[in-house]
């Protein structure tokens, strides 16, 4: 951790992470309505940036053709 947060902040960011962890939650009931194409663009961008093992992306762009 970075020797200029003090320990109080360090605390502070490890509670933070602590109760954000806490909330996740994983669905595994899904509704049938039908997903509209801006959502799906911004549920892809999200993916997108998400980390990956070895951080190894796939380098082609699925959005078309």
């Amino acid at each position: 951790m970075n020797k200029n947060i003090r320990e109080s902040e360090a605390a502070s960011l490890d509670n933070a992470v602590l109760s954000l962890l806490g909330r996740h939650v994983s669905v595994r009931k899904f509704r049938q309505d039908p997903v509209s194409e801006e959502q799906l663009a911004a549920i892809i961008g999200a993916a997108q940036m998400a980390s990956t093992s070895s951080n190894v992306r796939d380098c082609c762009d699925r959005s078309g053709p």
